[in-house]
């Protein structure tokens, strides 16, 4: 055990041991003089709270942090990882909250900061040396957190997260069956949502970005399937959630009820060809204007 960590508030938000034998961690840091470590992809902190990507080394022993990699990521405002995965390719993902109006973004799907909090999602090679896809997502209008992130084995990514302003949210491909009648005015209830992106070997394209239905918000997600999602959360009245499933006292069944709440979230996608290893999302670089 050891402490890692700079002069000021540090936090790791995620851990994860990957399929291939990584460790690795993503967080948070205010401290000017975390340690990163040699040769790092940004070895300075550019803003106020910064991102930290991590790689443990699991065979080093000794009181000293076993740290083999360590970086800052983010731009000149406030930004967290709050997850981390890695594809069967070993390249890596982190999904979380921005408000820089220069976060690096990558590729032909990827949308420009608007320097107030939104999702934020970054595709790494396997080195962590070089961004293959990065984006940004949010508005002016609303409060976005990007709360956790799974990918497919094709390279496929969908994240979920918690969004205000929901009469404001940019529905793509919409899932019908999760409407409620609340999003055609204008409104500033709280949602979870779901961002899709499909992976082939010329970029990144969107599959759906949808709402989840009702007030609350969408903490976990996963992919099972390539139409298949799941996804997890805390609901205040979600009229989509199958009625069979409940287990609340009828007495309290309806608009008015809360918890927690698991769904599995289909859609119809045609089944695709594996993209070339670390295909797709930005591999030529540059930076995206549009969605």
């Amino acid at each position: 055990m050891s402490y890692i960590g700079g002069s000021a508030e540090d936090a790791l938000l995620d851990v994860t041991y990957t399929d291939s034998g990584r460790l690795l961690a993503s967080g948070i840091t205010e401290s000017s003089d975390f340690p990163t470590t040699a040769g790092n992809y940004q070895p300075n902190a550019n803003g106020g709270f910064e991102s930290i990507i991590l790689e443990l080394d699991l065979a080093r022993q000794g009181p000293e942090p076993n740290v083999q990699y360590a970086t800052y990521f983010g731009g000149s405002g406030h930004d967290s990882a709050q997850e981390i995965v890695e594809d069967g390719y070993g390249d890596i993902y982190i999904v979380g909250t921005s408000n820089s109006p220069d976060y690096p973004v990558v590729g032909s799907a990827a949308n420009m900061p608007t320097a107030t909090p939104g999702l934020v999602v970054t595709k790494f090679d396997a080195a962590i040396a070089r961004v293959l896809f990065s984006t940004f997502e949010g508005n002016a209008m609303s409060f976005w957190s990007g709360e956790s992130i799974a990918v497919s084995d094709e390279g496929d990514i969908v994240v979920t997260g918690m969004v205000d302003g929901i009469g404001f949210f940019p529905w793509h491909n919409r899932l019908l069956e999760l409407d409620d009648p609340g999003y055609s005015s204008i409104n500033f209830d709280f949602d979870g949502y779901l961002f899709k992106w499909l992976n082939s070997s010329t970029g990144y394209t969107q599959d759906y970005t949808t709402l989840l239905g009702g007030s609350g918000y969408a903490k976990s997600v996963d992919i099972k399937a390539p139409g298949e999602v799941i996804v997890g959360g805390y609901t205040d009245s979600n009229a989509f959630i199958d009625r069979t499933y409940w287990t609340v006292p009828d007495t309290i069944k309806g608009d008015l009820a809360s918890g927690p709440y698991a769904m599995v979230v289909t859609n119809d996608i045609p089944q695709r060809q594996l993209p070339p290893i670390g295909g797709g999302g930005g591999n030529s670089g540059g930076s995206g204007s549009g969605g």
